[in-house]
């Protein structure tokens, strides 16, 4: 079976998560467990867990993914920034470490003007914190559309990162790629794939279209159905990977636009 989701809102209670991807009849799902642009961690209880996971279960609706606060950089060359971000990370860690099938997502981050290899140098030292502790297996780092100073653009990046971390898995996002300047046919990238893949690396795809030229160096989601990625190379994509989870994070204004991007994913299927 294909599972397919969305980066769904959340509102007073988690349960929310749920009630919207049963809605848009997807069968994995995505969301913030606190403000994205704030390291304060949001209080939930056991309660509350236990309702959310009850739900899960019940609506078929696994993996779970959480994606860590934009703000989150271990690659800063701002030592408070760097232990502000591990320390968000070493909490959403604990929480989920006995969550069944739930992974963290989090962006590599900015090194700042200084280079990759400092930048990945400040990176393990600050996982290195934290690793031992908690489950690093559960944390996935997302490719970026190799904005300036952006870490984890290449797929060499990449795997620079995931050596150094063999547990970690990655998620790759089909409209960073895009900016960055690979497109979802390219030969090397579906070959690198593959490897994590067998290696059960890759753990998610982001499948999005982008509003941006082919390696703008943007980062702008567009519908799949709209942007200038041809849907034909997404579908193509998708079908090539499709024993991996897909999160949509199409640009929306309501519940009824999350429900036909999953309809469009879906035809190319079924």
């Amino acid at each position: 079976m294909v599972r397919v989701g969305v980066h769904c809102p959340v509102n007073k209670a988690l349960s929310s998560v749920i009630d919207w991807a049963k809605e848009i009849q997807s069968n994995t799902a995505q969301y913030f467990l606190q403000n994205p642009h704030t390291y304060q961690p949001r209080k939930v209880t056991r309660k509350e867990w236990n309702s959310f996971y009850r739900m899960a279960t019940t609506e078929g609706i696994s993996p779970i993914f959480i994606h860590a606060p934009y703000v989150v950089n271990l690659c800063s060359t701002n030592e408070s920034v760097r232990e502000k971000s591990a320390i968000v990370i070493q909490n959403l860690l604990h929480v989920i470490e006995d969550k069944p099938d739930t992974y963290l997502i989090v962006h590599v981050g900015y090194h700042g003007g200084s280079s990759f290899e400092s930048g990945f140098l400040r990176f393990r030292e600050s996982l290195n914190s934290i690793q031992g502790t908690f489950a690093i297996h559960k944390l996935v780092i997302e490719n970026s559309a190799g904005q300036t100073n952006a870490m984890g653009g290449s797929l060499e990046e990449l795997s620079c990162l995931l050596d150094a971390f063999p547990g970690m898995g990655v998620c790759m996002d089909t409209a960073h790629l895009w900016g960055f300047g690979i497109t979802p046919k390219d030969n090397t990238l579906h070959r690198v794939l593959s490897g994590w893949q067998d290696q059960q690396r890759l753990r998610v795809i982001h499948l999005n279209n982008s509003k941006d030229e082919l390696g703008s160096k943007k980062d702008h989601h567009a519908k799949l159905n709209q942007g200038r990625i041809s849907e034909d190379d997404l579908k193509s994509f998708a079908k090539v990977f499709q024993q991996i989870p897909f999160i949509l994070e199409t640009p929306k204004n309501s519940l009824e636009e999350d429900s036909e991007q999953i309809r469009i994913f879906k035809q190319w299927f079924y």
